[in-house]
């Protein structure tokens, strides 16, 4: 998903365009459902994914709101967490990148050797021409079994509801390979309603520092526990966490 799928300080983050200072706050309550809100390079878009219908009015009021933040200016709490993330691991092999439109992070550093899926073709057009790009869903998930050597999600499982992303890591060990590594970067989210949770990151990899904004309002809160629990049902064994300022990287292996 793109979203479906970081960075550090603890400081308020201006997100490009003037500081945002006040954000309304959202006129209903939603059902069990994320609506991500991401940005990249200074230009807002929004986009939304549902998982149940009947979100017509609810969505165009969050576009409606969104759209009022941005052009008045407004918002303040917006931006939640900056952060800038050091990307280190060599992984070796094939890769998986789950939910790897739009900036596709792990596709510019591993060009070729990544295959990115996103559910949200427009995730796909905006992201550069660097891996191959298919459009498909983490919840069935068109491999076969042990296709690939490792499996990123790239601040990607923030975008799920706690359920989707037992069903996204379930299809991503089945077609990881024995031995094979999952590599996941997220953050802890204790609140994404009715203000929205957004976090502002500084990449870095190789000589390339790209800056982005990855935002959601849903309801299922997240952490390094609750994600690595998921890994753990799974049948993979988590060998490192990182966790700084509510960022967190997990690397988890399929023995």
């Amino acid at each position: 998903m793109s979203r479906t799928g970081d960075r550090t300080t603890g400081e308020k983050a201006d997100l490009g365009q003037g500081e945002l200072r006040h954000v309304p706050r959202l006129p209903a309550p939603l059902p069990k459902v994320c609506h991500p809100v991401r940005r990249q390079d200074e230009e807002p878009r929004a986009v939304y994914q549902s998982e149940c219908e009947g979100l017509g009015l609810q969505i165009g009021c969050i576009v409606f709101w969104l759209r009022f933040c941005y052009n008045n200016k407004t918002n303040l709490d917006l931006v939640k967490i900056k952060m800038i993330i050091n990307i280190n691991y060599d992984l070796k092999g094939s890769i998986l990148d789950i939910g790897g439109g739009g900036e596709a992070i792990i596709g510019q550093m591993y060009g070729d050797r990544v295959t990115a899926i996103d559910n949200r073709q427009e995730e796909l057009d905006e992201a550069p021409n660097c891996c191959t790009r298919l459009l498909m869903d983490a919840e069935k998930l068109s491999f076969f079994d042990g296709s690939f050597d490792n499996v990123t999600f790239f601040y990607t499982l923030m975008y799920m509801s706690e359920e989707i992303q037992r069903k996204a890591i379930f299809e991503a060990t089945r077609v990881l390979k024995t031995g094979g590594i999952m590599c996941i970067w997220d953050c802890a989210i204790s609140s994404a309603y009715p203000e929205p949770f957004v976090v502002d990151l500084d990449i870095q990899f190789t000589d390339k520092r790209i800056h982005t904004s990855y935002g959601i309002v849903k309801l299922d809160p997240q952490s390094s526990d609750s994600i690595s629990q998921l890994l753990k049902n799974a049948g993979l064994n988590i060998v490192s966490l990182k966790e700084e300022s509510g960022q967190f990287n997990i690397t988890c292996r399929k023995d």
